[in-house]
């Protein structure tokens, strides 16, 4: 998939920045955000710079046009046309939501919304149609590596000029689970079930009555593993022969839930939730990461079903990704379950119970999907999970986040377009959430952007049309007319906001104002920055101040020095006396008076310096300058594109007796204790 930006658009409406949005409390206690908080005021501002936001599709949901441009038929076509009742509502994605035809009228609405990001699947089936039967039936096989790297290079060759953040896969846990464990999917296989009739490799569901092909257990943990090996090609082919040049990044997306335990008391059902996030987003982010799966997993998975990764597999796959993409959803409960009951496999292994209610109440508001029930908290709580686990991970992407309802034909456009709190209240708490998670620094510098699902009502795989994701409203029944549903219109009024954040909203990327909408940093602060500033205190406020500098204007500014003449501000300041401190260096035949000194010449008086004084002073300047050009190459140079460095100053020395060695090695002394005294 691609992840590209869109040209900014910046008419907007201005808000007051001192909406409080449920007020300080929430961001002020410890955890996430209560789930009564009224988010609805945030905006794109309390966000970092450069934080995208966008929203999401995939190819075979919108695209249509099944018949055009040289298509092939991809797994899904094949399965939703010879399988229909597979599929809830009998659809396929023959026409869709015809964005094949339609797409600029799309993106079109998307900028003036306000997003500056779109990211979207590019269809194998249309950039290699003849190789497309072959190549999606071998799939999760070991043949697949060559033909997805080949399809990847085609991709990285064509668009990799506009094209800046590449992801090879999309959700491998529902690949492998969906397809290989529950038959949900192509190539719709499931792993045996006591009770069900089974006759050879054909099974029939004992409650259902529905016909499946029976898996081996092993079969999703060896299709996870080539999936993943997969991936590992594409990136070594962009790295490789593209990434240079192009100057993009490649990740992969993966999806999890949140798992809480079902008794917050009980320590084997706390060891289940994180078995049950091991079992879900560990799978594949451990082995891009460390080469290896989770402990958990080699712990509880037969070793023979779990099939491991060589040397030279090993080499390929660790460090597979310069970002990865979160699709995340819901929460749900997690027990430990020692003797499940449902034979063997996946969900067996796992030992843990899953459930979406605790008594008599469920574990958040419920959805369209059986599955999805809106936790906001559990975003919070898998950012912060993912930073203790992982903290080499390098940059994040909330790359889906979304809510359906179901399809009810009737009701109008306007009907389900107005009928949309629940929606918009899901992004607005999940994104105070992943604020409330940005407190904490590590985080707030991984986490890059969220992007919205979807951008529109589409095909939902097996679900077809009986789900409505989408921002915008598609009308199957006239025309796939696009109507923007109430949620379009709020992320509008969030992303076009030119407000600036409330007072009591303080992370360390915001700059904070008075009422004047002056910054704060002025007369006490700078009073204090500059008193301080040779002393060892000064790095921190000094970072502090070139923060709000790099903030504020680094979208201008392109060239940054930090200091001007250090030498100045230590020799003039704790040598000579000229500048402010006016420390000056005490001299013999002056009048010393404890620190006051006068000088016999001129009788002014002055404080006298140690000797030591301007070379400590330099040193605490050449620190405060390293926190600056720390902070903005960590945070701010690859979003804005500048550079940073100091400004030094020297007289050139010559020999007064040019036939002197001493005299020339005095010479180059003195340039030593002018310019060189900084340039180490």
């Amino acid at each position: 998939m691609a992840m590209v930006h869109l040209d900014d658009n910046n008419n907007g409406t201005v808000e007051d920045r001192n909406s409080s949005a449920g007020g300080s409390t929430w961001w002020d206690i410890d955890g996430p955000v209560p789930d009564s908080n009224d988010n609805s005021g945030i905006n794109h501002n309390w966000f970092p710079q450069d934080f995208l936001f966008g929203t999401g599709t995939s190819a075979f949901q919108v695209e249509g046009a099944a018949a055009k441009g040289g298509k092939g038929i991809s797994i899904w076509d094949d399965f939703s046309m010879r399988l229909p009742w597979k599929v809830a509502d009998g659809s396929n994605g023959n026409v869709a939501c015809d964005m094949y035809n339609r797409y600029k009228e799309d993106i079109s609405m998307m900028k003036k919304m306000g997003f500056n990001s779109y990211r979207f699947s590019i269809s194998w089936a249309r950039i290699l149609p003849v190789g497309t039967s072959k190549i999606n039936v071998v799939l999760p096989t070991e043949l697949c590596r060559d033909d997805f790297r080949e399809f990847a290079e085609v991709c990285f060759w064509e668009f990799g000029d506009r094209v800046k953040h590449w992801t090879t896969l999309n959700e491998p846990w529902t690949c492998a689970v969906n397809g290989y464990v529950q038959g949900f999917d192509p190539p719709a296989h499931k792993v045996h079930v006591p009770g069900h009739n089974l006759s050879t490799k054909i099974a029939t569901d004992s409650t259902t009555g529905d016909k499946f092909i029976t898996a081996d257990p092993s079969e999703a943990y060896t299709v996870a593993k080539n999936l993943l090996l997969a991936h590992a090609e594409a990136v070594d082919v962009y790295r490789s022969k593209f990434q240079e040049a192009q100057g993009g990044k490649i990740g992969i997306v993966l999806n999890s839930h949140w798992f809480t335990p079902f008794d917050e008391h009980s320590a084997t059902d706390g060891e289940a939730a994180l078995r049950g996030v091991d079992f879900m987003l560990g799978w594949f982010l451990e082995p891009i990461m460390y080469g290896h799966y989770p402990k958990s997993m080699e712990d509880y998975v037969p070793p023979d079903n779990l099939p491991l990764f060589t040397p030279q597999e090993v080499k390929r796959i660790q460090g597979s990704y310069d970002f990865v993409g979160l699709n995340f959803y819901t929460a749900q409960y997690a027990s430990d379950d020692p003797h499940p009951p449902n034979g063997e496999g996946y969900y067996a292994d796992q030992r843990v119970k899953y459930s979406t209610k605790r008594g008599d109440e469920y574990i958040g508001t419920k959805s369209g999907a059986g599955w999805l029930y809106s936790v906001p908290k559990g975003i919070y709580e898998m950012l912060l999970y993912m930073n203790d686990k992982y903290p080499e991970l390098k940059e994040i992407y909330i790359t889906e986040n979304g809510f359906p309802t179901k399809s009810d034909h009737t009701k109008t456009a306007k009907m389900v377009c107005d009928d949309d709190h629940d929606r918009t209240k899901y992004h607005q708490d999940h994104l105070a959430n992943m604020l409330k998670a940005m407190k904490h620094k590590d985080i707030s510098r991984k986490l890059k952007g969220y992007f919205a699902w979807s951008w529109c009502d589409n095909l939902e795989w097996g679900k077809g049309f009986t789900l409505r994701f989408g921002l915008v409203y598609i009308d199957y029944m006239n025309d796939l007319t696009r109507y923007p549903k109430n949620s379009a219109a709020w992320f509008a009024k969030f992303l076009k906001s030119k407000g600036q954040p409330p007072a009591w909203f303080s992370p360390w990327w915001v700059t904070r104002h008075e009422e004047n909408e002056e910054n704060v940093d002025t007369d006490k602060g700078l009073n204090k920055i500059n008193a301080v500033l040779p002393t060892e205190l000064c790095r921190d406020d000094f970072r502090e101040f070139a923060e709000v500098c790099f903030w504020e204007f680094g979208d201008r500014v392109k060239h940054w020095t930090t200091l001007n003449e250090p030498w100045t501000c230590a020799v003039n300041g704790y040598v000579q006396g000229f500048d402010p401190p006016a420390h000056k260096v005490h001299v013999p035949g002056h009048n010393l008076s404890t620190k006051i000194a006068t000088d016999s010449t001129t009788g002014d008086k002055f404080i006298a310096a140690d000797p030591s004084e301007a070379y400590t002073v330099a040193k605490n300047l050449l620190l405060a300058h390293a926190e600056a050009v720390d902070v903005y190459k960590s945070k701010f140079q690859e979003a804005q594109g500048g550079k940073i460095g100091i400004v030094l100053n020297s007289h050139w020395f010559t020999p007064f007796d040019e036939h002197s060695a001493a005299d020339g090695e005095a010479a180059l002394r003195g340039v030593d204790f002018m310019l060189g005294w900084y340039v180490p």
